[in-house]
């Protein structure tokens, strides 16, 4: 791996964030988890020679970044986009007979 394949690889992992459609814990999981696309990126660390690590370890640090408040930012708006409901309302009497 060199820093041009993993600059490609961090712009398509920011496209395809840009197009998942699944919910804030899906994409945690998918992006952020163990296993999940920024722990494969990092992994190519060690591939990398000494003198580009320092360079990459920034990138993957702006990625991290950008991953977590894109995601913070999509949870909060899935939370506004709830709408509040008065749970002590009364409720509605059924009809009798």
């Amino acid at each position: 791996m060199t820093i041009d394949q993993l600059k490609q690889q961090i712009a398509q992992t920011q496209q395809e964030l840009k197009q998942e459609t699944a919910s804030g814990a899906d994409l945690v999981t998918k992006y952020l988890g163990k296993k999940g696309v920024f722990n494969t990126l990092a992994s190519g660390l060690r591939e990398l020679p000494a003198e580009e690590r320092k360079t990459a370890g920034q990138l993957l640090n702006e990625l991290k970044g950008w991953l977590e408040t894109e995601i913070a930012a999509r949870a909060s708006r899935a939370q506004e986009s709830l709408a509040w409901q008065d749970l002590t309302v009364p409720g509605i009497k059924p009809e009798v007979g």
